[in-house]
């Protein structure tokens, strides 16, 4: 506001030369301040950014506006890439180079080293995620090399449930960047449906709180209902159906009451690996039916619903409530590791910037990397810029890998991208031997962790 008033503030007095970093993120507000900055100083404005790592458009980074204002102002092009081995530069540049709404640029290696970037393939994710944690187990113990140096990179929080749940297996520290996927408000209310349903001693106020995500009902119609402190669950859903206003709140009352019903015969079976994962299905039927409701960190990624399936997935891996409570807290306070530090998970949008001595790029099936939305919207571009961040994060090595089910369940190919870099792709995947690392039952008996 003062720059558009012309009023200039004293710690700008005297500025020659305005120089903007990472000018491909900069909103249009951005934009507008530098300009009234530039205007007012009658300076001479500088911008260093790549187009090709434009990677926030859905938090307004304008790359129309960048690369407008690239075009008609005097280009000094940096393109020696010091960072990568020279095949991880050449791969990135070949697939970037497809991208149309860009400017082209001779992108080179300054390092002659190559890694043979690695692609792996998997019968299905379980697999995957596996086979990942194992290799990170297997160069920390053989070759001395710390947690630190290690990276996972996913497209999405939700796709990478198994590395998760194969860390937590082998005990291997690890950290997640930015918003942690488990402490969503959308695990939390199937967590109270799995309580409610299984008679959890705070059964009522897990039910107040997964009325609250159904359509009619309102808080004040469940503070009245439940107020009086109903004696059981039919109780419960008695008097919210008799204070429900409307057909729609009392249809909803009546789908969280079959809901229950059935849940809580699920629960009650003494065997069956599916029974938890098959009881959270229900909640989440229920509660979040449809695609929607973005996760911030990821540009729209991380729905409800994907969110909702990672849980389904790491389900089938437990055995009752109480594992399901101990898992969830151990993912979302991992262990940050000692001397020799963590591994690191992270979405793509939050690894821009780092680098790590071995990066892997984990479930880049077709439909999740690039995501399915994107390519139904038109966003090609925007999902290859993302591989390109990806896959150049990397000094030392770089495994790529997918598997032929994705993490929930469906079955899916390679990555056009893995294609578009020039890799090769082995002809079927890898025979998966069961290990002898710690089971998910040692893990949460020796937990400590509680609710």
């Amino acid at each position: 506001e003062a720059l558009d008033a012309g009023i200039l503030p004293s710690r700008f007095q005297g500025v020659e030369e305005v120089i903007v970093d990472e000018a491909q993120d900069l909103s249009p507000i951005q934009w507008h301040f530098i300009d009234s900055l530039v205007s007012l100083l009658g300076a001479n404005l500088v911008i260093i950014g790549d187009d090709d790592q434009c990677i926030y458009r859905w938090r307004h980074a304008s790359l129309e506006t960048f690369l407008n204002r690239c075009r008609s102002a005097e280009l000094l092009p940096l393109g020696i890439n010091f960072r990568c081995p020279a095949d991880v530069v050449e791969a990135a540049a070949r697939c970037i180079a497809l991208n149309e709404d860009r400017i082209d640029k001779d992108i080179r290696p300054n390092r002659e080293d190559r890694c043979s970037p690695q692609v792996r393939v998997f019968g299905n994710a379980i697999s995957e995620g596996d086979a990942i944690a194992d290799a990170i187990v297997a160069r920390n113990r053989d070759e001395g090399v710390h947690f630190r140096h290690f990276a996972v990179v996913s497209r999405t929080h939700s796709s990478r449930v198994e590395i998760e749940r194969a860390l937590l297996e082998r005990r291997v520290p690890f950290q997640i960047l930015g918003s942690n996927a488990w402490a969503r408000k959308e695990i939390d209310r199937i967590m109270d449906f799995l309580k409610a349903a299984e008679g959890h001693r705070e059964w009522l106020d897990c039910v107040g709180r997964v009325a609250s995500e159904l359509p009619g009902i309102g808080t004040r119609t469940i503070k009245i209902a439940l107020g009086g402190n109903p004696q059981d669950l039919k109780a419960a859903i008695h008097e919210l159906q008799t204070r429900a206003r409307g057909a729609r709140g009392r249809n909803s009352v009546s789908a969280l009451s079959r809901a229950l019903e059935e849940a809580a015969v699920l629960l009650s079976r003494d065997s069956g690996a599916q029974r938890v994962s098959d009881a959270a299905a229900l909640a989440t039927n229920l509660m979040f039916p449809a695609d929607s409701a973005a996760d911030e960190d990821s540009g729209g990624a991380d729905s409800s619903r994907s969110v909702c399936d990672a849980f389904m997935a790491l389900a089938k891996h437990v055995r009752d409530m109480r594992e399901v409570v101990d898992y969830i807290n151990q993912l979302r306070y991992p262990d940050a590791g000692g001397r020799e530090g963590c591994v690191t998970l992270s979405t793509v949008h939050r690894m821009k910037g780092l680098q790590f001595d071995h990066v892997f790029v984990a479930q880049t099936c077709e439909g999740t990397f690039p995501h399915a939305r994107a390519i139904q919207s038109g966003g090609i571009e925007d999902e290859r810029r993302l591989w390109y961040v990806g896959i150049t994060r990397t000094l030392q090595s770089l495994t790529i890998s997918f598997s032929e089910t994705n993490t929930f369940g469906r079955e899916t190919g390679p990555s056009q991208f893995i294609i578009e870099s020039g890799f090769q792709i082995p002809l079927g995947p890898e025979e998966m031997d069961g290990g002898e690392d710690a089971g998910l039952e040692e893990i949460l008996d020796d937990s400590d962790v509680s609710v």
